[in-house]
């Protein structure tokens, strides 16, 4: 009777392994998928601000009126061209 027990139990904890062995194959799988679909919203979200900032930039851009003459490098051109 021992012996069919021993032979029992020894069976029993090769099964429950494997059980435990197939869960965290699955529970990891699962983890990566997350972290997958995060990475990819994330990446997502980033490349969606970055192009609301360019477009912000880029309208705010439109609104600042032209320079007139007086632009910093044509002083410094009309006093090379008096020295002359």
């Amino acid at each position: 009777m021992d012996e069919d027990l021993r032979t029992f139990l020894a069976g029993m904890e090769t099964r429950l392994t494997a059980q435990v062995r197939d869960a965290e194959t699955r529970l990891v799988a699962q983890v990566r998928d997350a972290e997958f679909r995060i990475d990819e919203r994330v990446a997502e979200k980033i490349g969606d601000s970055e192009t609301k900032l360019l477009r912000a930039f880029w309208e705010w851009g439109r609104t600042i009126p032209p320079r007139q003459s007086g632009f910093p490098c044509s002083k410094s051109v009309s006093l090379l061209s008096s020295a002359n």
